[in-house]
């Protein structure tokens, strides 16, 4: 997605970067049974309070989760769970991920119907099938829930896969977060010009991505923008 470049102030003394939308959906994320940050580096004393709630909402989300009935949950990957692989994200840093595991006698097109129906609300359901070299194939199902102040990417991913008369299920829980915007990104009540640009993502072979200006000075406008630059979250960290 384009990234929104602003500069304010009487002569254009501040600049600030902000992303426009999060992305979703194609990367890579480290899950375990509770909620665990991705990211390797450590996070600041103003990311931690943020840290934190992303991590109880990853583990909400999979409580949550409507269990089949008379399913055993699992302490962690069963030997067929290699088949079923962690989900990727389009967010490379600023995530964290829960795992849940479960086994249940069934079949996994009756296991996922039953799931998928009853999901939380809210959130918007993506299934399909997944070929697969062990026998049975895998099948699975993405929900993407809306974001909620800092929290940029609520998703579940469940994954089944059919073993013997029984149906491993994994469901992964992925919560991107953006940082809390510095007071001093904000542009002030005093400004009288914005220039503003969407800068586009880098296009293959690491070209340039292509950028669009606009510089504002009519008094009715600067303030209004200014205000929705405001209230527009900082980046995420996207591939």
């Amino acid at each position: 997605m384009p990234r929104l470049r602003t500069t304010s102030g009487a002569l254009a003394a501040a600049a600030l970067v902000l992303v426009a939308s999060p992305c979703a959906a194609c990367g890579r994320t480290s899950s375990t049974t509770n909620a665990t940050a991705a990211s390797p580096r450590s996070p600041s004393s103003s990311v931690e309070p943020v840290l934190a709630s992303a991590k109880r909402e990853a583990d909400r989300l999979i409580a949550a989760f409507p269990v089949p009935a008379g399913a055993t949950r699992l302490n962690g990957q069963p030997p067929h769970g290699t088949a079923l692989p962690p989900p990727g994200t389009g967010v490379q840093q600023d995530v964290v991920a829960s795992t849940g595991w479960w086994r249940v006698t069934g079949s996994v097109a009756d296991v996922l119907k039953g799931a998928a129906a009853h999901m939380p609300a809210g959130g918007i359901g993506f299934t399909s099938g997944v070929a697969s070299r062990v026998p049975g194939g895998v099948s699975g199902s993405y929900f993407v829930y809306p974001a909620r102040d800092l929290l940029r990417v609520r998703d579940v991913a469940i994954e089944m896969i059919q073993v013997g008369t029984d149906v491993v299920i994994r469901v992964d829980a992925i919560v991107a977060y953006a940082e809390p915007k510095p007071a001093s990104g904000a542009i002030g009540r005093n400004a009288t010009v914005v220039v503003a640009s969407m800068v586009g993502h880098p296009g293959p072979g690491g070209t340039p991505g292509r950028v669009y200006g606009a510089t504002i000075t009519d008094p009715a406008k600067v303030l209004p923008v200014a205000a929705l630059i405001n209230a527009a979250p900082l980046a995420l960290n996207t591939i």
